[in-house]
């Protein structure tokens, strides 16, 4: 038996091959990393995509014009006068930053908490009153009275009053409540200690579809809440149309008290 290990190569050829081949081994890995980083860096940028309609709008509408503006401020201000009252916002005084809050709507507590500190008035729609029962419909809104108690700058607060729940007006169980002197005295004697709890500032009262004798009953009740909120120094707001509706309910609400006005 021979005493020669049996992979010796006397002549060395074997190890200057290997040597060579992960040599070669090592030079590619080396080239192909070199090239990956280089198709990375070069790679262009992509154009931004045009931002069109997928069908042009059907109408155009036009921008709003002096002329219209001038009308509807033309017809607060009817309405104001008629009232006894100085609407806000509309060049009489000093114009206010008014805003409605969502209490069912996740992005209206965000833009809340962003526009806070800029706000006069907050009207939120905390409550509403449907049904033949009358029923007083208080919502939830944890976001947005977190974002209150923790602004430094708190608006006045005017807790909306609707008839209205889920989107739906209620304006026969309204007018009944209305047309009832215990009723109306029923709901201001749940209001008032409720607003004063609150911290309100008054109360922004958005009575809707009412019909003119319906109407005329939302003024006797507007007058009943006046003389009670007088005492705590309140706001007392609605909303009112613009247009023929506006000019009807300005003539029943002639010999109103003052009150302040917000156009819808």
């Amino acid at each position: 038996m021979s005493s020669a290990p049996v992979f010796y190569d006397a002549s060395g050829r074997r190890r200057r091959r290997f040597a060579v081949a992960v040599t070669a081994f090592v030079l590619l890995i080396v080239v192909a990393i070199a090239a990956l980083g280089v198709s990375i860096g070069a790679v262009p940028r992509a154009p931004l995509l045009p931002v069109e309609a997928e069908h042009a709008a059907l109408t155009k509408l036009p921008p709003p014009h002096e002329p219209l503006l001038k009308r509807a401020r033309h017809d607060l201000n009817d309405y104001a006068r008629l009232l006894g009252a100085r609407p806000r916002g509309v060049g009489v005084d000093q114009p206010l930053a008014i805003a409605f809050h969502a209490p069912w709507d996740e992005s209206s507590a965000a833009s809340l908490r962003r526009n806070i500190a800029e706000l006069d008035w907050l009207i939120p729609g905390w409550v509403s009153v449907t049904g033949a029962d009358h029923k007083v419909t208080v919502f939830r809104d944890v976001a947005g009275r977190e974002i209150i108690n923790r602004s430094p700058h708190r608006p006045l607060i005017l807790p909306m009053i609707q008839n209205a729940v889920n989107g739906n007006w209620d304006p026969r169980g309204m007018e009944a409540l209305l047309r009832a002197p215990a009723q109306r005295k029923a709901l201001l004697d749940k209001l008032e200690p409720w607003l004063a709890a609150n911290h309100a500032g008054g109360a922004f009262f958005d009575f809707e579809e009412l019909t003119p004798r319906g109407q005329a009953d939302f003024r006797t009740f507007l007058a009943e809440a006046r003389a009670r909120f007088i005492k705590h120094s309140w706001v007392i707001a609605i909303a009112v149309p613009i247009g023929e509706a506006m000019g009807r309910m300005a003539g029943i609400c002639r010999h109103s008290p003052p009150w302040s006005i917000v156009s819808s």
